[in-house]
């Protein structure tokens, strides 16, 4: 062809380019380019068959309207065509017993079948997260051009060990689902009881609500801190299977979360979830085991640096402090029915708009559709509470599948909300995971003074239950009860965001901040570093090593700053450069 018939092909979707990435050249697909590679264009429209791209040949379908299955048929009389004709020169489609078709990249074995349907969503795409709500109808998804447009290309996830029919059945199911979101939300009405984990109903499939098997579910591939603890004592299971809390709550519900394979399983989540206070006890030995394994915060070594982080405020925009509590008598989010969790939306409520927590009031901002309380009935504007949400006011609908699993996102979002406080950017989540989520941040670096704003509000709210005749969830070894396990002691995180240009680019970054008990995320041309949360420290110890250890990332990146090595540093932190 010539140049301006292949850039006309390209522009067209119909032609493909050279491999440009690292992993397709060192892997040989690109050798001898452009030699023997090419694309047959069909008489009839949309029909077009790759040659040599990455595959030996790869067959495109493509038309307009919804009928997938008439989409199909062609692909098949064209994929039947060119093999019958290969069979005449005593060639054929290489395919194994196994594992189904034979490919380049061992993702499209099996079927070797994908599927894509392109949606217009504007509403359903400014209200949810699209790929999130996809991965849980067993599909993938794109933008295409989301931002402008609201088109996302949705097509099928899996094409090993699943039939051809199975893949259009889910695309096509997966779609009309989608469709129907967003046509409810065209005519103004919620969607969060269609969506799978936020309407009343559990998340079928991973264990049963009322009593778990005799067999523990496969969890070789899970990757949460209980399964861990479950594959390597199996008698754990056994132990505590048949187990109830006077309650009702059963292992079933505290390690749901645990047993889905689709769980991103973090480094530190824990899969491990409370129903009620006395799972603590009931369960203990599991909840034991768990915390044994969670990383703790380090200690500073004693030959780094260790100047506080109030006194590098230079490269420090803010601090935040985070309290996490759930109120004693009241089961936690995950085993809660709608009145509990509306009882404790009326507790909380009531202590954070009343001068007993703060001089001023705070105001009650309820998510949108919430029809729970009185004071913000039908709650925020679909406008307001996106604007909320980004400048972290309001929470969103809980997108990680454990947690989903778990239960949090039941009813959503009745009985959810915020309540906006005065000064020192405070704000109080109620029913987002926890009962109550207390998030004081201040700009600077004066790390101390955002625990102690985020402590006396606890203290108020505490003292305003009382008059209710309740109080925060507590346990003697465990310390303030939490929803996940990884929260329970003090159920405090502090974070700080900092300004490392330099250290950030070290390759060893990663590794000095796990030296250090800290995580890391890279947002908005800042580095928010928080604390690994510590179940066995108290409050005040946990706020004095945060502050030390975030303050040895500060001295560190002074010292690169100045044209330094870090050999020393590095050496007495236990690393090598």
């Amino acid at each position: 062809m010539a140049v301006h018939q292949e850039d006309r092909l390209r522009n067209m979707g119909m032609l493909f380019s050279e491999p440009d990435s690292q992993m397709k050249l060192a892997a040989g697909l690109g050798r001898h380019w452009p030699d023997a590679r090419g694309v047959f264009v069909g008489d009839a429209p949309g029909m077009l068959v790759w040659c040599n791209e990455e595959d030996h040949v790869r067959f495109f379908a493509r038309q307009q309207g919804v009928d997938l299955k008439q989409l199909f048929a062609r692909l098949v009389k064209a994929l039947a065509s060119v093999e019958e004709a290969g069979r005449a020169a005593g060639h054929e489609y290489c395919c194994s017993k196994r594992l189904g078709y034979l490919t380049a990249d061992p993702v499209r074995l099996g079927c070797s079948l994908k599927a894509t349907v392109s949606l217009k969503l504007p509403l359903l795409g400014s209200s949810v997260d699209v790929p999130e709500l996809c991965h849980s109808l067993e599909l993938q998804c794109s933008d295409g051009g989301a931002a402008a447009s609201g088109l996302w290309h949705v097509h099928s996830s899996d094409c090993l060990a699943i039939s051809e029919v199975d893949i259009l059945n889910i695309t096509m199911q997966g779609c009309k689902r989608l469709v129907a979101l967003e046509q409810r939300l065209e005519n103004g009405e919620p969607i969060f009881d269609a969506l799978p984990g936020l309407g009343s109903e559990l998340l079928p499939g991973i264990l049963p609500e009322s009593s778990c098997p005799r067999r523990m579910p496969d969890i070789s591939t899970c990757k949460s801190v209980v399964a861990a603890c479950l594959r390597s004592d199996s008698g754990l299971y056994t132990r505590l299977r048949t187990l109830k809390t006077s309650g009702s709550v059963g292992l079933g519900r505290c390690i749901r979360g645990a047993m889905d394979k689709r769980s991103s399983g973090a480094t530190l989540s824990t899969g491990l979830v409370a129903g009620d206070e006395e799972c603590l006890d009931t369960f203990k030995e599991l909840f034991d085991a768990v915390l044994a394994r969670l990383p703790s915060l380090a200690s500073l070594p004693s030959t780094a640096s260790s100047t506080p982080l109030e006194a590098t405020e230079s490269h420090c925009s803010w601090v935040r402090a985070d309290l996490r509590r759930n109120v004693a008598g009241i089961k936690l989010a995950s085993c809660c029915n709608r009145e509990e969790r509306r009882e404790v939306e009326r507790l909380l409520v009531k202590a954070l708009t009343s001068d007993g927590v703060s001089s001023i009031p705070g105001q009650y901002l309820a998510l949108s559709y919430s029809q729970s309380c009185p004071l913000c009935m039908g709650g925020v504007s679909l406008e307001e509470q996106s604007s909320l949400r980004l400048n972290g006011t309001l929470f969103a609908e809980p997108r990680d599948i454990a947690a989903i699993d778990a239960g949090v996102g039941r009813d959503w979002p009745d009985a959810r909300g915020a309540v906006k406080l005065p000064g020192a950017g405070a704000v109080a989540w109620i029913n987002e995971s926890d009962h109550l989520l207390l998030r004081s941040r201040m700009s600077g670096a004066d790390l101390s003074a955002a625990f102690k704003h985020a402590q006396g509000l606890a203290d108020g709210i505490e003292t305003v239950l009382k008059a209710d005749g309740r109080s925060f969830a507590k346990h003697q070894q465990f310390g303030f009860v939490s929803l996940d396990a990884l929260h329970l002691g003090s159920g405090l995180q502090l974070t700080a965001a900092l300004r490392l240009p330099k250290l950030s680019a070290c390759t060893t970054y990663p590794q000095i901040c796990a030296r250090l008990g800290l995580t890391e995320i890279w947002r908005d041309g800042l580095t928010e570093v928080s604390c690994y949360p510590a179940p066995s420290l108290a409050a005040e110890d946990m706020l004095e090593r945060a502050r030390q250890n975030i303050g040895v990332l500060v001295q560190l990146e002074k010292r690169l700053a100045e044209g330094a090595d870090l050999d020393e540093e590095l050496a007495a932190l236990g690393l090598t450069a």
